[in-house]
């Protein structure tokens, strides 16, 4: 082989190398491309992700903000079914948190206006509030409690309400909230409310049979109501003499003595019984009284 053969295959070789290294080229850079526009497709979706989630965030908190304004506006609407459509339909932490504490609220207000449905209607509010997020914040916590506490109280379940109440006080990162100065308030009249009654001996109750006060007859006061429903009150109690009126003049025994009437004092008027007393200056003396003494006759 001569030399211009060899030459001509080397650059044969030559050009297939640099074509199979274009052809490398041109992948690579496709395939970069082609990670590029998935990266910035990646981006641009989860950018409409989050802005179409916040929307839908803003557009629940709205709703929950107006929703007393809108009941009061459509009387058909019922805020209690419209809070639990938006909890069903929003899973933010936050707006759980507001929407289960608001529910709690309205079921509490149709409670207070319900007696017959009462107590059904206040657990189904402790049910709404323990059904909220474990991880919260503790302002969030803290007013998940304190409402807890609340339903408990109103069921009279003063216990309960009780280890809440001593759980927030004992908790240190609820110090500063205000529910944690309720809850030593509430605490304090919870020991006030939980101590028995002492009834001091001595006063006997009501009989069961004792009827009360009947209007223009009847025993008037707790004594006569007490004594008339059991009449063997009046055989044991020592009975009081009745006070006597004094007697009456008569004509044997006068009257008590009119007072003494002052110098200078005019006469009674006629017809009152009385008599002028002898001896008035400057009145003269009456027929048949004798004449007053003089000065220096014994």
């Amino acid at each position: 082989m001569d030399a211009e053969t060899r030459h001509q295959l080397k650059q044969n070789e030559l050009a297939t190398a640099l074509g199979k290294l274009k052809n490398v080229e041109a992948r690579k850079w496709l395939q970069t491309i082609g990670i590029v526009v998935v990266l910035i497709g990646l981006v641009a979706g989860y950018k409409l992700w989050t802005a179409s989630r916040e929307a839908a965030i803003d557009r629940s908190w709205s709703e929950l903000y107006r929703i007393d304004r809108d009941a009061a506006a459509t009387p058909a609407l019922d805020p209690v079914a419209k809070i639990r459509e938006l909890i069903a339909a929003q899973p933010n932490p936050d707006f759980q948190v507001a929407a289960r504490l608001r529910l709690a609220k309205a079921l509490n207000t149709r409670a207070i206006n319900d007696a017959a449905q009462h107590d059904t209607l206040m657990r189904e509010a402790g049910a709404a509030l323990q059904g909220a997020p474990a991880a919260v914040r503790p302002q969030q916590r803290i007013a998940l409690d304190y409402a807890m506490s609340q339903v408990h109280e109103s069921l009279g379940e003063f216990d309960r309400a009780k280890a809440i109440y001593e759980r927030i006080i004992a908790t240190e990162a609820y110090r500063g909230y205000p529910a944690y100065d309720l809850s030593r308030v509430k605490l304090d009249s919870l020991d006030q409310i939980n101590k028995p009654l002492k009834f001091t001996p001595g006063s006997r109750p009501v009989p069961a049979g004792a009827t009360a006060p009947a209007v223009g007859g009847g025993p008037r006061t707790l004594t006569e109501a007490i004594t008339a429903g059991n009449p063997a009150l009046m055989e044991s109690a020592p009975s009081q003499p009745a006070e006597t009126p004094p007697p009456p003049a008569t004509p044997d025994q006068p009257a008590d003595p009119a007072p003494e009437s002052e110098p200078g004092a005019a006469p009674p008027a006629e017809g009152t019984g009385e008599t002028p007393s002898a001896g008035t200056p400057g009145e003269p003396p009456a027929e048949g009284d004798p004449p007053p003494a003089q000065p220096g006759t014994p």
